[in-house]
């Protein structure tokens, strides 16, 4: 990993994670666990077992969205974090366009879950950072995009503006 001032914002927030943990009260245990998955031509595949794939979000009885059977590892270091981090990258869909030599072809999402438990009093907290990577739009008469390539294109394209309509919904509270 570079010097600090060099890190990009992902490293410097697991480092910053893991360094308030350290801080904190003996009497408080954590569990971190991490998951990482990329969506791909509307399919959702696990980076971290890539035999998992076309995987379902279901709701808990919370109704908080999750990926079901998506590979969740333990980690007790930002090192393990960013272990398990480069072995996903390495299973992203990517491919050579005119515009990029190594063009993600998928939206990618590291998921870091935190659980928290105060040992005295027994009260637990948990929380999720999804810290998500977006393909970039494309246009396609400057990529030079054919066959695979155009139809990994045209998908980003769509799903980008899917989300820019969310995006425009929620800021006019629609």
């Amino acid at each position: 990993m570079s010097s600090d001032g060099q890190q990009g914002i992902v490293p410097r927030i697991v480092q910053d994670i893991f360094n308030h943990i350290y801080t904190l009260d003996a009497n408080l245990q954590f569990q971190i666990k991490v998951s990482y998955f990329e969506i791909y031509l509307d399919k959702i595949r696990d980076l971290l077992d890539v035999s998992k794939t076309n995987l379902a979000v279901h709701e808990d009885k919370n109704r908080v969205p999750y990926v079901k059977g998506v590979t969740e590892r333990f980690v007790s270091s930002p090192d393990e974090v960013f272990e398990i981090m480069e072995e996903g990258k390495t299973n992203r869909h990517i491919s050579v366009t005119n515009m990029n030599e190594h063009s993600s072809r998928s939206h990618s999402v590291f998921l870091i879950h935190v659980k928290q438990e105060n040992v005295e009093s027994e009260k637990k907290l948990t929380g999720k950072l999804y810290l998500v990577d977006l393909a970039g739009s494309e246009k396609v008469s400057k990529t030079g995009a054919e066959g695979q390539v155009l139809d990994e294109a045209k998908n980003i394209n769509k799903s980008l503006s899917a989300l820019g309509n969310v995006i425009s919904a929620l800021a006019d509270g629609t």
